[in-house]
């Protein structure tokens, strides 16, 4: 037994996660929009632990809302067919899942979704770029990030084109 009577379950240190990555696809390719993130000092994308009673969709829409500002609209995974039978509900399936160490005894067990933004992000340049596949190279991101973020700009290709906002253009470099 554990702490307050619960049954060990080998589960401990283990952590559900939910992580988001937005996309869009402009005339000039498709971007995700990534953020700097102030502990690990890398670009990520949003996302956090799962609230109690909360799906992991719901954690990713909440992620983005908290992070950026925005509601989202996601792009469905591939799935196997509806098996709704009255005490069974079909959830948005994530596109991939994953076990990662984050430290000695601490793992997150993360849903990976895939997403377009309704509006505008609310973070400053400093704190959230957009950024195209050949961005990601050699941006400072944990690999599975990088990796992760390729397949979401996959996905994006297959959008209609939109126009950024007129603030969320990057100056030439």
């Amino acid at each position: 037994m554990t702490k307050k009577g619960m049954a060990k379950t080998g589960m401990e240190g283990r952590h559900f996660t939910a992580t988001v990555y937005l996309v869009r696809n402009t005339p000039s390719g498709p971007e995700t929009l990534l953020h700097l993130h102030r502990k690990f000092n890398k670009w990520m994308p949003p996302g956090g632990h799962l609230e109690e009673g909360e799906t992991p969709e719901e954690c990713a829409a909440r992620e983005a809302a908290e992070e950026y500002g925005v509601k989202i609209r996601f792009i469905r995974a591939p799935a196997l067919p509806a098996c709704e039978e009255g005490r069974a509900i079909n959830l948005l399936q994530p596109h991939a899942m994953l076990l990662e160490k984050i430290a000695e005894g601490h793992w997150h067990m993360d849903f990976i979704f895939v997403a377009t933004p309704n509006g505008t992000p609310e973070k400053s340049e400093e704190q959230a770029k957009w950024f195209t596949e050949t961005e990601l190279e050699g941006l400072a991101a944990f690999d599975n990030v990088k990796q992760l973020a390729k397949s979401a700009l996959q996905l994006a290709r297959q959008l209609p084109p939109t126009q950024p906002a007129q603030t969320e253009r990057r100056p030439p470099t």
